[in-house]
């Protein structure tokens, strides 16, 4: 289904159905009349890939949540809900993009409305519509991903039985496509292909007599462009047929090719294209018989990327520094220094936190970080001096490279670094603790104080982010969680309070007041229908409540009675609800609809939980026999004691933290807090 067109001039209209005798006068009737709502500006002008498709849900009063039916011919959703009474309804009307069976909410609105006098128009402002979802965590709204053409659900982490991988010469581009497989144009004739999941390796088209050294995905287009090394020319690949034809001859090597986002107007969706030489140029590849537009000519430009921002960052080759270029070809430097002298590669990490430049001039992979630019060294790498080497990031366990060897290599991306094994929490009382993931570099974490504290995974240097928390009996903070999407921390005090920190200078504010102690917080994805986006909160009482943070104040919602004596509390990649159980022995899930089920038995007071980054594994501290323990989630019956640890007995969170690059920190010490690393 083609949404794009869809979405310009589509209503929803609501039909409601009649179970009852209809009687005009009767407080008691029920409405028959249709009830219309346009979309917000956002979804009307959204394009999505070929295969997926955007689902239109209404739910009632809290009821049944209903799908409607799109019918793309007149431009209408319609439902029938049976039974509803006239009078004062809330109505909530969700859109969510699916994609291979994963679906994702992209937006959101609720309204009080009068059903009891006729047909009626739901007015629904844009700004109205809640949309800070974000499914894959990375700092970019799911809608914005899809506007972008990016995918919103994160990219799969590759085997690294996958590689070495033989390729056709030590240079050319390496491209993550929409569903995380690795586009590879490596000099030869062909560009290939390789699945995330099964390694397997197959050609998508053959130019003869071309050299493709650089490829890019448009997603809103269903098509890739290639670029040659030999003679200039772009290609446009349908990804459909396989066809190609010529979009573009440069007169120039075409170094390497991206797709500008929404934001970068006046260019937004075009084909932005490096020339050996330094000239910038872009193209609107759906006017290919236009002229191509010069955004800026500079002494040497060999790669080009945009960070989740719009921001556009181009490698000067022979100046040795990393630019952002602006649309109207306005430059400032970005990266540059003794340890940047020949960038050849850019790519950005998932969170646009980072920026990884290949540095062929110190054979090495360098970092700046965004937006200050602060450049660090992490690692060296074999690639040849002479060529460009292809070079991506797919934001969950790797780094692939073309080497010198012609083969294209994995690098596992930054870990934390060995000297944070066993690194003792100065003024902690005990190993208490709760982590969270805070940017690409940080870990925050709280402990039996009123600090919160961030580590850092390449330095291992501590520092106090917060100092000034209030709380409640005096013992410390406990829950806590970073909310990448708004920029803020959560955090619990010892009592009943939670509160608001500010990321930048660590000022707090109550949020809300609960009924007991908040011993672990968690965001809730978007898939966690009603409660996607919202703070779910494990309290000492043993019940999970989830708590509204766009209601001014926030409000509570119980998802469940008690459970037991509740420890922590994580969301799997599936969003699934795991909640450790330290009284029952026990880990259970809880669905969004309150449903409590246990997932596993037989542990000995479980109070520490984390997943994996593929949510295939369930990592739990086994306090009461002090055990590090993995749980396979297909089966949960396969179960593997990775080490001994010297957890803290009693039901507070024994803090287990997987960093997404197969390591494990968790804090250990009955008389002070140690935090120690465990490699998968």
């Amino acid at each position: 289904m083609n949404i794009r067109y869809f979405f310009r001039m589509v209503k929803f209209v609501i039909l409601i159905g009649l179970l009852a005798v209809f009687s005009a006068c009767s407080e008691n009737s029920v409405s028959s009349d249709a009830t219309v709502t346009k979309l917000p500006l956002n979804i009307e002008k959204l394009a999505v890939p070929s295969g997926s498709e955007i689902r239109a849900w209404i739910t009632i009063d809290n009821n049944t949540r209903t799908q409607m039916l799109i019918d793309t011919l007149t431009g209408t959703a319609t439902v029938t809900i049976p039974a509803l009474t006239t009078g004062q309804h809330t109505v909530l009307i969700e859109y969510e993009f699916s994609n291979a069976g994963q679906t994702l909410l992209i937006a959101s609105a609720s309204r009080s409305v009068n059903l009891s006098a006729g047909s009626t128009t739901i007015d629904i402002f844009s700004s109205e519509y809640g949309t800070n979802f974000d499914e894959d965590q990375d700092g970019a709204t799911n809608i914005s991903e899809l506007a972008d053409g990016t995918n919103p659900f994160g990219l799969p982490a590759f085997s690294p039985e996958c590689f070495p991988l033989p390729a056709g010469s030590a240079g050319g581009a390496l491209v993550f496509n929409y569903n995380g497989d690795l586009l590879i144009a490596d000099g030869s004739d062909a560009i290939r292909l390789m699945d995330n999941e099964t390694c397997n390796v197959t050609t998508l088209i053959t130019i003869a007599g071309e050299s493709l050294s650089s490829v890019v995905e448009d997603t809103l287009r269903n098509r890739l462009y290639v670029g040659s090394a030999n003679t200039g020319t772009v290609y446009t690949i349908n990804t459909d047929d396989r066809s190609s034809e010529v979009l573009l001859d440069t007169g120039a090597v075409n170094t390497s090719l991206v797709m500008s986002p929404s934001s970068y107007e006046p260019y937004a969706g075009q084909l932005i294209i490096a020339v050996t030489g330094g000239k910038v140029i872009t193209l609107d590849p759906a006017n290919a018989g236009q002229p191509s537009t010069t955004i800026a000519a500079l002494a040497s430009t060999a790669s080009l990327v945009f960070d989740s921002n719009g921001t556009l960052y181009a490698s000067d080759r022979l100046n040795g520094k990393v630019i952002t270029l602006a649309a109207d070809g306005s430059q400032v430097d970005f990266a540059t220094g003794a340890n940047i002298n020949v960038p050849v590669s850019l790519a950005v990490d998932n969170r646009s936190s980072r920026l990884l430049i290949l540095n062929s001039g110190g054979l090495n992979i360098v970092s700046a970080s965004i937006p200050s630019g602060e450049v660090s060294v992490q690692g060296s790498v074999n690639i040849s001096r002479a060529g460009h080497p292809g070079f991506a990031y797919n934001g969950r366990n790797s780094l692939l490279v073309s080497s010198a060897k012609r083969q294209i290599e994995l690098r596992p991306a930054r870990a934390f670094n060995t000297s944070c094994l066993a690194l003792s929490i100065s003024g902690t009382d005990d190993s208490t603790s709760n982590f969270t993931n805070f940017g690409a570099d940080d870990l925050l974490f709280t402990s039996h104080s009123n600090d919160i504290r961030v580590l850092n995974r390449t330095t291992c240097t501590l520092k106090v982010l917060a100092s000034n928390v209030p709380v409640g009996n005096g013992s410390g903070l406990l829950g806590i969680v970073y909310d990448a999407v708004r920029d803020v921390i959560y955090v619990a005090d010892d009592d009943v309070s939670i509160y608001t920190v500010n990321p930048l200078d660590g000022s707090s504010s109550l949020l809300i007041t609960v009924a007991e102690e908040a011993v672990a917080l968690a965001i809730a994805p978007a898939s966690y229908a009603p409660y996607g986006g919202q703070l779910i909160a494990a309290l000492s009482d043993g019940r999970v409540v989830a708590i509204d943070l766009s209601k001014t104040p926030a409000t509570e919602t119980s998802l469940t009675e008690t459970v037991g004596v509740l420890s922590d509390l994580v969301f799997g990649a599936n969003g699934v609800l795991y909640v450790a159980n330290n009284s029952g022995n026990r880990v259970n899930t809880v669905s969004a609809s309150g449903a409590v089920s246990i997932f596993i038995s037989g542990l000995n007071s479980p109070d520490g939980l984390a997943v994996d980054s593929n949510g295939n594994r369930l990592f739990i501290s086994n306090a009461g026999v002090d055990t590090l323990v993995q749980v396979d989630i297909a089966d949960p019956t396969i179960i593997t004691v990775l080490t001994a640890a010297d957890f803290r007995p009693g039901s507070f969170t024994s803090g287990v933290f997987f960093d997404q690059y197969d390591t494990l920190l968790y804090g250990v010490g009955d008389t002070s807090l140690t935090i120690e690393k465990f490699g998968l």
